[in-house]
C-alpha cells in the first residue's frame, strides 16, 4: 500500500490453522474542509503471497463479497483509445471498476477519477496516484487495474494487488471517469464498471 490514507490496520483469519487472511484499515481524512465526522474504514481485502519475476510479493485484493453490492453494470471490449480521444462515459459515485489494458504505443495511460489521475508511465514503469508513486513492472505492457470508488475515497489495486493506493477525495464532487492515452494508443481489452449500492439496507442515497 503506497498511499498515505490508510493506518491502524486490523488483520485476521477465520480459523487458527490455515485459511484466508483479511485486512481492513482506518482511512485518514484531511483537516480541511471541517466535517462533523473524521475518517472511514477501507474496503476489506484478502492478503496473499504471489510470485513475480522480481520475487514473492504480499498482495492485497478486495474480498469477493463486494460483488454482492453490484446493482448494474456497463461493459466494453476491444476498445482502441488514441491520444486526444476520450474513452467510454462512466459516471457514478459508487463504483467497482475492472480493466485490462494493452499499452501498445502509448508512453502514458491514465484513468481520471473525480479529477484525480491514476497514471502509468511506460518509460518509468511507475504507477502514480496524486503525489504517491510505486514501481510496477508489467508483463508484455499489460496493465490490470481494479478501482473501488466510494463517495469520499478511491482505492486502486494493480496487477493482482501487488501495488495498491488509497486516497480521500473530499474536495472534488465531479463524478466523471475518463480514460486518457498519451504518446500513442492503448487497447482496452476489457472494461467493467459496476455500480454499487450502499451496505446500509434501505439506503440508496
Amino acid at each position: 500500500e503506497y498511499g498515505k490514507a490508510l493506518y491502524a490496520t486490523q488483520t485476521w483469519k477465520r480459523t487458527i490453522e490455515g485459511g484466508s487472511v483479511y485486512q481492513i484499515a482506518w482511512t485518514r481524512y484531511p483537516l480541511k474542509p471541517p466535517l462533523t465526522w473524521n475518517g472511514q474504514v477501507s474496503f476489506p481485502v484478502e492478503l496473499t503471497l504471489r510470485s513475480f519475476p522480481e520475487g514473492i510479493r504480499l498482495c492485497r485484493q478486495p474480498i469477493d463479497e463486494i460483488n454482492n453490492l453490484r446493482v448494474s453494470q456497463q461493459s466494453w471490449r476491444d476498445l482502441t483509445i488514441e491520444p486526444g480521444q476520450k474513452g467510454p462515459e462512466i459516471k457514478s459515485d459508487l463504483l467497482d471498476i475492472r480493466m485490462d489494458v494493452e499499452l501498445n504505443t502509448a508512453t502514458d495511460f491514465s484513468v481520471i477519477v473525480r479529477g484525480h489521475p491514476i497514471r502509468y508511465s511506460v518509460p518509468q514503469q511507475m504507477l502514480t496516484l496524486g503525489s504517491e508513486s510505486a514501481l510496477l513492472k508489467l508483463s508484455n505492457k499489460r496493465l490490470r487495474l481494479r478501482i473501488l470508488v466510494d463517495r469520499p475515497s478511491i482505492e486502486v489495486y494493480a496487477d493482482q494487488g501487488q501495488v495498491t493506493f488509497s486516497a480521500i477525495t473530499l474536495e472534488n464532487a465531479n463524478q466523471d471517469i475518463s480514460l486518457v492515452a498519451e504518446g500513442g494508443n492503448v487497447r482496452v481489452t476489457s472494461l467493467e464498471a459496476n455500480r454499487l449500492e450502499s451496505i446500509w439496507l434501505g439506503r440508496s442515497d
